[in-house]
């Protein structure tokens, strides 16, 4: 690798050619829930690298000298793709919403939500499902964390979601509830081993 070039790949995953020339205009990291992106003057491509919501994680609720915890949500996919663009233009995208808590009475959390860039193609990618709630008790049980996301579609590079961490009961008064799963940007949300929420 030379300086101004970009290792891109095709749909296989087989190393398809590199980009020579150019430079590095701006990098623009878009949060916005629904919006447009709008391609610096000069812009002939874009690399765009798409994260997926992660899943909420698992209810829990415990009386007395019972003890609940909930499972980890899965994280979202990701996505990476390079795009030929035209500079000035807007380009349309969104930005996927975590899964909410599950309910205290031991609800599963919920589904994260895509993220999608739509340039060329429709770049997508899916949210991770939520952690499964625990039920109240005083003997040892584990909680399943939420399943990765599906592999997401129509980038250069896709990936699915990491699965969230099981929670373990271990008595009516020791538990530790289950950590998101991780992502292409770092740990999910960390557990909890105090009582709360």
């Amino acid at each position: 690798p030379t300086a101004s070039k970009i290792l891109i790949a095709d749909a296989g995953g087989k190393v398809d050619a590199w980009l020579t020339g150019g430079s590095l205009i701006s990098k623009t990291v878009l949060t916005s829930a629904s919006a447009n992106y709008q391609t610096p003057a000069g812009c002939t491509r874009i690399l765009v690298q798409v994260q997926g919501a992660g899943g909420g994680g698992g209810g829990a609720t415990a009386a007395g000298s019972a003890c609940s915890v909930g499972g980890g949500g899965g994280s979202g996919g990701y996505a990476e793709k390079v795009f030929a663009v035209t500079a000035s233009t807007n380009y349309a995208y969104t930005c996927g919403a975590g899964g909410t808590g599950g309910l205290a009475a031991n609800g599963t959390g919920g589904t994260g939500t895509a993220s999608t860039f739509v340039g060329p193609t429709t770049v997508t990618a899916n949210g991770g499902l939520g952690g499964v709630g625990g039920t109240s008790g005083t003997t040892i049980l584990s909680t399943l964390g939420g399943a990765g996301a599906g592999v997401s579609t129509l980038g250069d590079l896709n990936t699915t979601g990491s699965p969230g961490m099981y929670a373990l009961r271990l008595t009516g008064l020791l538990g530790v509830s289950g950590h998101g799963g991780t992502s292409e940007f770092g740990g999910g949300g960390n557990s909890r081993n105090t009582a709360g929420v």
